[in-house]
């Protein structure tokens, strides 16, 4: 059995868990809908096209959404089919050194989290609170999860971060740039502290978004991450939502 597998089965649940011949899981394929809707901070429930830790999807049927939107086009909704280039929800924070797996599967920045999450949960099958793992807490206040700011003012960021098992945690600010429509990285000085500023291009077109996700990781074993996002909006004015 491969050791990640070997950590996870474990307990009276996943001891029991089905494994492919080589030892490894077994895809069962469902487990990203369920992911979505974690409450882990990046608000993906909110809107498919945010991404999370189920993927991030595109709108390309009238109902249809899909992380390879080629999957689901139809024809008799406007689109050209067969598509000349296959229109994949493009994500690069994959990890994958396989281009295509680079470009069409944004499930994949989020797996080394969503493992170290998992054998987690294992572990709280068969210790007690004190002796497991377990995530942290990070905040952004809410009043402050939506911005609206004009091009070339300066948006202050600030959030909490704490750890139930008073664990050491690591903070970073990172934007998550195919999840807004601003096509251009924008600086975040000071990316580890808690407190810091962006200040929106000059180039921002009205309507355009800025994702920017606040994370923070404790170094327990395995160690565990929890975020907050925060959605600037390009406007003329700068008033918030």
């Amino acid at each position: 059995m491969a050791p990640f597998e070997a950590q996870i089965a474990q307990g009276p649940i996943l001891a029991t868990y089905p494994l492919a011949s080589d030892g490894s899981f077994n895809s069962d394929g469902d487990a990203p809908m369920y992911f979505q809707l974690l409450p882990i901070g990046l608000r993906s429930e909110e809107n498919p096209t945010w991404g999370g830790w189920g993927g991030r999807f595109a709108s390309v049927t009238k109902n249809g959404w899909s992380d390879i939107p080629a999957d689901f086009i139809n024809p008799n909704d406007g689109f050209d089919f067969p598509p000349a280039k296959t229109p994949y929800v493009a994500d690069s924070g994959s990890g994958s050194t396989d281009p295509a797996i680079q470009e069409a599967y944004p499930f994949a920045r989020w797996i080394p989290t969503i493992q170290n999450d998992m054998l987690s949960r294992s572990q709280w099958q068969t210790a007690d609170y004190a002796h497991a793992n377990h995530p942290p807490v990070v905040l952004v206040p809410i009043e402050e999860q939506n911005i609206y700011a004009a091009p070339g003012q300066m948006v202050f960021l600030h959030g909490f971060a704490a750890d139930p098992g008073y664990r050491n945690l690591t903070t970073l600010w990172w934007q998550y740039l195919e999840a807004g429509t601003y096509p251009n990285a924008v600086n975040i000085p000071n990316a580890n502290s808690l407190r810091t500023f962006v200040v929106v291009p000059k180039d921002a077109a009205p309507g355009q978004t800025i994702h920017l996700i606040l994370q923070a990781t404790n170094d327990g074993a395995p160690p565990l991450t929890r975020y907050q996002r925060v959605v600037i909006t390009c406007s003329d004015n700068c008033e918030r939502w």
